[in-house]
């Protein structure tokens, strides 16, 4: 068995630190949302959008996650996880109270920094809104450092699409939500959901050109 560490110190990066499931929620039919504080202690190290943990189940093993949410407070993390192997169903029926095992962070931000001053078109489908959700929570938070805001979500039907309310309530002055429902395609249908040509389309309507289009740096 994997010791999961709980002092309030610093964790080796190869150690499990202790979480505690706070909060649980359904997103879709496979999907669910964690809020996740530290056991003891102030946790890990604060993560930056874009990065990743390593979420460790007892007796299932240890997946890749990538971070949904920073904002819920000091040492406190926010992960979407859909159910599609065995590690992460253990995550999935997780319910609060339980602990789970963290390593981080992991990976790259997203370069931010390099988009200030220049519009920023947002473009995802289905889960990967998860790991983009605190690229956007920063974005809506400075919002004065960037020009026009886009964000062109799509997935295969509107029960599929993450986090509905926010996406309902997620206006602001300048910004651009443009949560799209996209169905199914035909049996022998052509094209793409997003072609380049109307994400040109796209990027023409917002106010001056994006500076950024940009991925985290590997």
């Amino acid at each position: 068995m994997t010791a999961i560490r709980t002092e309030s110190r610093v964790a080796e990066p190869v150690t499990p630190t202790a979480y505690r499931v706070a909060a649980k929620r359904r997103e879709t039919s496979d999907s669910w949302t964690l809020d996740l504080e530290p056991a003891a202690g102030d946790g890990l190290p604060a993560f930056l959008p874009g990065q990743f943990s390593m979420l460790y189940v007892f007796g299932s093993g240890e997946v890749p996650i990538s971070v949904s949410g920073l904002t819920g407070g000091r040492g406190k993390l926010i992960h979407t996880v859909r159910a599609v192997g065995a590690v992460t169903r253990a995550i999935c029926d997780s319910e609060p109270g339980d602990q789970l095992g963290v390593r981080g962070p992991f990976g790259n931000s997203w370069p931010l920094a390099e988009a200030e001053g220049g519009d920023v078109v947002v473009v995802t489908g289905g889960i990967g809104l998860a790991p983009l959700r605190p690229l956007i929570e920063r974005l809506v938070a400075d919002r004065d450092r960037y020009g026009a805001v886009c964000l062109l979500y799509g997935a295969r039907s509107p029960a599929d699409m993450l986090y509905p309310s926010e996406l309902r309530t997620g206006e602001r002055p300048g910004s651009r939500w443009r949560p799209r429902s996209i169905p199914h395609p035909r049996p022998g249908a052509a094209g793409s959901a997003l072609s380049p040509s109307s994400f040109h389309r796209l990027r023409s309507r917002a106010n001056g050109r994006p500076r950024s289009s940009a991925v985290p740096k590997s």
